[in-house]
């Protein structure tokens, strides 16, 4: 009977502790505004009655104690009232007894579904009201926190004194209660260390304390609902010991971690049926296990404290959650820090470049990769599909030409699609911004430098130049605008990048294929047939056109040379006759300036040509560039000219360059002329020969007429009928007769036969 007064009086202060930790759990929460006091203080509130019910069973188990002993005593003394008492097991006539078992019987398991149900309603509203609601701002949690330190500490110390009381067969009941007050200490402890937490400026922990408090009860609940259906099944052996459904395993584990050790021994036995646990290895091992696993734990925070930082990495420092600024990011080498979890670190590659590409999807099939291998090597051509990952589709929005589409047919879609791959290189610069600004700002990266890539695509042209007034647009991305390209969408990228403070250096923009789909291949194909022609035809116009510059000027850079003097000369002189006029003057001069900008266009585009087909040289000039720095000249010439002045001598200085250049040229054109030039001396000088033998003549005609007139019409006759034999008659030609000889006489050949009287035999062929 001491026994169960004693418990009793236990009980009953217990209920007294734990209506008073109610309270002061209540001033912390009005006080702090701490919603973890708040989830607290309904799981210590509920402590109460459960206090309350193990008095009252302490309380019955006093009065059957007392009543028993009564009993006793009468039956000691004998007589006709002890033979009332002899059947012992007629409970009618014990009622303390009786009331014993009842309450055990009927208020025991009423009790623990009334307390499953407040545990469930207290779980409920506290989860409802987190869950719609946000963090609050906590007040003095600097001084709050000792109040339920100090609570928890005394809740501790009354806990294990009710699980040391529990040890005894009597007290068991006190067990119950015990790991309830140790579980209400653990979250006074909570809440301490929230309020401390918050101190420091990791605000998170006070709401993490609010949801396991309901959490718990919710599984405490659980768990006290299966225990009145197993109860209720439970065989009630007479003389056994029975354990109230309302005393928690799961909390009883965690108040007494010692018993599971105690029942892995008795498993460990009974699996190899001697004593295991009396050998001197395993008491070794039982009484080493403690300080062993303390000292593995502190070795743990030991070395948590201890932070090495790799080259060229750097760490961020997290002390309670919140990053530490002041100590700014770690370089490399040994550091030393708060242990975990109070400081935790997040490590960063500085001088790694870090890679990710665009346009590239899904990996490939094994067999379509090994289709791509010709001769054991693989090979890559844009016609068929190829690479390790399959390429995306790209837009790009070309304008339809104008006049281009048949009448009668729609036509086609301003759009071409391309394929490509291109790769983005970056460094993180800033830590903090690349870590923490973003969930992921590797992914948020790509899925900007995506949004930039279709931006630019937009408006860029396949691989064809843009026209005037186009030089910022994308031009040419499959052929030489590549370069140009990746220049640009690195700037952009970048920019983007710097204005979300992402903290990234973009290195590198490159594109490793950029070609059409493979199903315009054979278009594609036919297209450029087509243009393989046209250039054909256009080379062979530019050599027929150097061969007849060649023929009539020596050379294609002479005959460009000596054209273009000639049209400086014209263009000259027509400014030179307009230059009264001052409107005719300006507008004559403007089309010339323009027509030389033009050709001076021309030429750098084939300059350009020239570069790529590598046809320059640094130590002399093509024709092209020669001709392209003379139309250069030209232009600096138009720009000074003024119609008021310096007309007369650019006219001279363009005639004499004519005139040079003329002179120079070694071609048909020269050839005529010096062929006209000597015809000219020739037919000169013979008129002056001609002129001077003239006072000759006259002479000799004074001399003797007669005789000279004869002389000049045999001369006649001698021209007009050259190496024939004239004859001159001094007679009458009626007395003159003429014998003609009309024999002819032999050649050599014939001479020869009649010589030798034979006839020469023609030679036999071999």
């Amino acid at each position: 009977m001491i026994d169960e007064r004693r418990g009793k009086i236990v009980a009953v202060v217990g209920t007294v502790f734990q209506a008073a930790f109610s309270v002061v759990m209540l001033i912390i929460w009005l006080w702090t505004k701490s919603e973890a006091a708040m989830a607290s203080l309904w799981a210590l509130s509920a402590g109460v009655p459960l206090w309350m019910m193990v008095a009252i069973l302490f309380y019955c188990r006093q009065l059957a104690k007392r009543e028993a002993l009564e009993i006793e005593e009468i039956s000691a003394r004998g007589g006709e009232q002890a033979a009332l008492f002899e059947r012992q097991d007629e409970l009618e006539l014990r009622p303390a007894a009786r009331r014993l078992a009842w309450t055990e019987r009927w208020i025991s398991p009423a009790f623990t579904l009334l307390w499953a149900g407040a545990q469930i309603t207290a779980g409920v509203l506290v989860a409802r009201h987190l869950s719609g609601t946000s963090a609050r701002t906590l007040v003095s949690p600097g001084q709050g926190f000792l109040f339920p330190l100090l609570t928890g500490f005394m809740a501790f110390l009354l806990s294990y004194y009710c699980l040391g009381m529990a040890g005894r067969e009597c007290w068991r009941v006190l067990r119950a209660t015990g790991s309830y007050l140790l579980i209400n200490a653990l979250c006074m402890g909570g809440v301490a260390g929230a309020l401390i937490a918050y101190w420091q400026g990791y605000r998170q922990l006070d709401r993490i304390v609010a949801w396991a408090v309901p959490v718990a009860q919710l599984v405490l609940s659980v768990e006290l609902l299966l225990n009145f259906v197993l109860d209720i099944y439970r065989p009630r052996v007479p003389g056994q010991e029975h354990r109230f459904s309302f005393d928690s395993r799961l909390f009883n584990l965690i108040a007494e971690p010692g018993k599971v050790g105690h029942s892995i021994a008795e498993t460990i036995n009974y699996q190899f049926g001697f004593e295991v646990s009396k050998t001197w290895f395993y008491q070794l091992v039982s009484r080493a296990a403690v300080p062993l696993l303390l000292g593995g734990v502190a070795m743990m925070l030991a070395t948590s404290s201890i932070l090495i930082v790799r080259e060229g990495q750097v760490c961020i420092v997290r002390h309670w959650g919140s990053l530490d600024r002041a100590r700014g990011p770690l370089g490399p080498g040994l550091h030393v820090k708060w242990p975990w979890p109070i400081d935790t670190t997040e490590h960063y590659d500085v001088a790694k470049v870090h890679e990710f590409l665009l346009g590239a999807g899904e990996e490939r099939a094994a067999e379509e990769i090994r289709g791509d291998y010709v001769n054991g090597k693989q090979v890559f051509l844009w016609t068929k599909a190829h690479g390790e990952r399959k390429e995306l589709d790209f837009l790009l929005a070309v304008p339809p030409k104008q006049g281009s589409a048949d009448k009668g047919k729609k036509p086609p879609p301003p759009v071409n699609i391309i394929k490509l791959i291109m790769f983005v290189r970056y460094v993180v610069t800033d830590v903090y911004d690349y870590g923490y600004r973003f969930t992921d700002t590797h992914k948020a990266l790509e899925c900007m430098a995506y949004r930039e890539l279709t931006r630019y695509f937009a408006s860029a042209t396949l691989d064809s130049a843009v026209g005037d007034g186009g030089e910022d647009r994308p031009q040419a991305i499959m052929t030489f605008g590549r370069q140009q390209a990746a220049s640009k969408l690195r700037d952009r990228i970048q920019a983007v990048a710097d204005s979300l403070g992402m903290g990234v250096k973009i290195t590198k923009v490159g594109f490793l294929t950029v070609h059409p789909p493979p199903d315009a291949a054979p278009e594609f194909e036919k297209v450029l047939k087509a243009k393989r022609a046209q250039e054909q035809q256009r080379f062979q116009a530019e050599a027929d056109a150097y061969r007849t510059l060649a023929r009539y000027a020596g050379s294609s850079l002479a005959a460009l040379r000596l054209a273009l003097a000639i049209q400086k000369l014209d263009e000259l002189d027509e400014l030179n006759r307009v230059r009264g006029r001052p409107d005719v003057f300006n507008e004559t001069l403007r089309r010339y300036v323009h027509s030389a900008q033009e050709s001076i266009d021309k030429l750098n585009e084939e300059v350009a040509q020239q570069r790529l087909m590598g046809k320059l040289s640094a130590e002399r000039l093509t024709d092209k560039e020669q001709l392209r720095d003379a139309y250069a000249q030209y232009l600096a010439l138009l720009g000074k000219l003024r119609p008021d002045g310096g007309m007369a001598e650019a006219v001279a200085s363009a005639v004499d360059e004519a005139d040079k250049l003329f002179g120079q040229a070694v071609g048909e054109p020269a050839a005529m002329v010096a062929r006209a030039q000597a015809a000219r001396w020739e037919r000169e000088l013979a008129g002056r020969a001609e002129w001077e033998a003239l006072e000759n003549r006259k002479l000799a005609f004074e001399a003797n007429p007669l005789m000279y007139m004869w002389d000049r019409w045999l001369a006649v006759w001698d021209e007009a009928m050259p190496k024939m034999h004239k004859y001159i008659l001094a007679v009458d030609r009626d007395r003159v007769e003429v014998w003609l000889d009309w024999h002819r006489e032999p050649s050599a050949l014939e001479s020869a036969v009649e010589f030798t009287g034979t006839k020469p035999q023609p030679r036999q062929s071999e």
